[in-house]
């Protein structure tokens, strides 16, 4: 849903907000661990910091985006680094955001072995369903991921993918976060 505020600037209420993400306990238990008493206010900021950023982000589409939860998981990153008290290296974040983001792909390589050509087929067509979504969601939505999936190798036994738009990329780069890249 888009509504005019007074200024007659588009607002745009679809947007997710930060305690409707399944990463706010591991970042609340995180900022509690590393620096305890002042955890909560630090969370506080990542919060204001996160609502602001909403204010300049076009129609992704909230929850009916495929990626959503990767765009404003990101854009809850970009939200809390700049208030860490230690203004921590990268690297040093590295582990947590990745645990954070791919665990479920962590649980799935117990199941799946993509050594095995059957596996990695059907992870082929996760990506394929992945990117005809992209695909569908880009009419709508052009902001956010687009997914490009490419044939099938069936010599290497390879699904392969790329994006050839990141809607995290392009916010760091308009609000002057690219340091967060390695």
């Amino acid at each position: 849903m888009i509504r005019l505020t007074g200024s007659n600037k588009e607002e745009i209420t679809d947007h997710i907000p930060v305690n409707d993400l399944p990463y706010c306990k591991t970042v609340r238990e995180w900022l509690s661990d590393r620096y305890g008493q002042e955890a909560d206010q630090i969370w506080a900021d990542t919060v204001e910091n996160y609502n602001n950023y909403l204010k300049d982000l076009p129609d992704y589409g909230g929850k009916k985006n495929g990626h959503a939860m990767a765009i404003y998981g990101g854009l809850l990153i970009f939200a809390l680094y700049p208030v860490l008290p230690d203004q921590p290296p990268i690297e040093d974040l590295q582990g947590f955001v990745s645990n954070m983001f791919m665990g479920s792909f962590t649980s799935l390589g117990k199941i799946f072995d993509l050594n095995r050509s059957f596996d990695m087929w059907l992870i082929d067509k996760v990506f394929r369903r992945s990117g005809n979504r992209d695909r569908k969601d880009a009419g709508s939505y052009p902001a956010g991921f687009i997914n490009v999936d490419e044939p099938y190798d069936k010599v290497h036994h390879a699904a392969r993918y790329h994006f050839t738009q990141c809607p995290n990329a392009e916010f760091a780069k308009s609000h002057g976060l690219l340091q967060f890249r390695r």
